[in-house]
């Protein structure tokens, strides 16, 4: 193919937890220096238009009209298309989907694959990829005005793993579906083999907590998707729209979702409230019934946090102030962190 525009766009989905890297090669197969895989930033996304950057750079305008192809390299990700453009696409972290989405890119049956079509304006390649753990260049696309890619869904039986009446989760999962009370955008996240979670951008964070598994039946095997089922007993809920807010309390922030990525035993979630980039850490406490939420942000920010009642929930809270009922207050200075932990409180 020949490099026609100064981006390049993907329109990709790592609904299961996945992630893709996209390397440039030259005639002779050799990756271009500055362009290859490993110089790829991850994507984790669901987006139609999902911008590539290799070391926080987008700018192809060097490499235009020469020959060039892709080694992809990711696991559990669905590439539907990519293609130059001359716009600014989606930034690569964007995950916020409608339901409409969803139900064209992600409601397919066990071992089935789909098969997506899509108009564009500009010029489309389209592959057959099958993203597990390795990494291969591509052979040369034909141009076409309806792409159809088929891709396999290899990735799913990672789902299946909830549905077995004895699977332990060693790691977190995180799993974009259809969640009850949330958003379309939200995430069921699988802490523990007892300890499960509703995270929500739309509203604003961890919509409910519960003790059991999550059944991820309906959304896999409906036509039309349905709900993931939480399987346990709710002990901690949020209904507040946007309960974190920086610098006033009453103020409602802009968020906007930027992505989430995996470290040892934890489940980072980025945003930002008002431009200002907030990490949520997520993790299961050690006694394994409860978890933990910890918060950073840059350096002299102030973080507002209105807590609801909980009353099938032990809250503790560090690193901020209760400066009145319900409302806490954190400034971020180095070496003081803002957490909450979160666990049942036992029926005698």
């Amino acid at each position: 193919m020949q490099v026609d525009g100064p981006r390049l766009a993907l329109n990709l989905d790592t609904v299961v937890p996945g992630h893709l890297r996209v390397g440039l090669l030259n005639a002779d197969g050799n990756p271009i220096e500055g362009f290859g895989a490993e110089d790829c930033d991850v994507l984790r996304t669901n987006a139609t238009r999902a911008l590539v950057t290799w070391k926080g750079k987008s700018d192809l305008n060097a490499l235009q009209g020469r020959e060039a192809r892709l080694s992809l390299s990711g696991e559990r990700a669905k590439l539907f298309s990519f293609y130059f453009t001359g716009q600014m696409p989606c930034p690569p972290a964007s995950s916020v989907i409608t339901a409409a989405h969803q139900r064209r890119h992600g409601g397919c049956r066990i071992g089935a694959c789909l098969r997506q079509f899509h108009r564009h304006p500009q010029r489309r390649y389209g592959n057959v990829i099958n993203s597990a753990n390795h990494s291969h260049p591509s052979k040369k696309p034909r141009e076409t005005s309806r792409l159809g890619s088929v891709v396999l869904c290899h990735h799913l039986l990672a789902a299946l793993l909830l549905l077995a009446p004895h699977a332990q989760a060693v790691e977190p999962r995180v799993y974009r579906t259809f969640m009850p009370e949330a958003g379309p955008s939200a995430f069921g996240v699988v802490l523990g083999p007892e300890l499960a979670l509703c995270y929500d951008p739309l509203r604003g964070g961890v919509n409910q907590a519960w003790r059991g598994s999550l059944d991820l039946t309906p959304t896999l095997r409906a036509k039309i998707n349905q709900p993931a089922v939480p399987q346990g007993e709710v002990f901690y809920r949020e209904t507040t729209a946007q309960p974190m807010r920086v610098e006033s309390p009453e103020k409602t922030p802009v968020r906007r979702f930027k992505g989430y990525r995996y470290e040892k035993n934890t489940v980072i979630f980025e945003f930002t409230l008002d431009g200002v980039l907030v990490r949520e850490t997520l993790r299961t406490m050690q006694n394994g019934r409860g978890f933990e939420r910890a918060w950073s942000l840059p350096k002299g920010a102030v973080l507002f946090f209105h807590a609801e009642a909980q009353p099938s929930a032990a809250v503790t809270i560090t690193g901020a102030e209760e400066i009145q009922p319900g409302l806490w207050r954190h400034q971020s200075v180095e070496g003081k962190t803002f957490s909450m932990t979160i666990q049942p409180i036992e029926n005698e």
